[in-house]
């Protein structure tokens, strides 16, 4: 019975040093990463924001072009649209680099705050 209390209490040691050695490992590996804007992250957020301007694009041109169809108004609709969705392309963009302009100061705040 005393083993047995002994050999649990020793396991015990063991789980709380593992812990603490793999928090100490999560902690220096987080210091690792990489900041917001490395070459990879950079390369995949021009791709998103040049994939929003021409999505709003070609959607603002194809309703254009549908309703220049039906309503016979030949080119007028298609300018308009195109126009709206350049404009709708631009917001996206627009609010995209708000949202990682946010993440990197939140993730500079908290290395600051460490």
């Amino acid at each position: 019975m005393a083993d047995e209390k002994n050999e649990s209490s020793s396991r015990q040691n063991d789980l709380d040093g593992l812990s603490t050695r793999l928090e100490d490992a999560r902690k220096e590996q987080d210091k690792k990463r990489p900041g917001p804007m490395t070459e990879t992250s950079s390369w995949g957020m021009a791709s998103r924001f040049v994939g929003d301007l021409v999505s709003g694009m070609i959607v603002g041109g194809c309703i254009g072009w549908f309703l220049d169809q039906v309503l016979d108004t030949k080119p007028w609709m298609l300018i308009i649209f195109l126009v709206f969705g350049i404009a709708a392309g631009i917001m996206n963009v627009m609010r995209s680099a708000k949202e990682l302009n946010e993440a990197a100061q939140m993730r500079e705040n908290e290395e600051k705050s460490d």
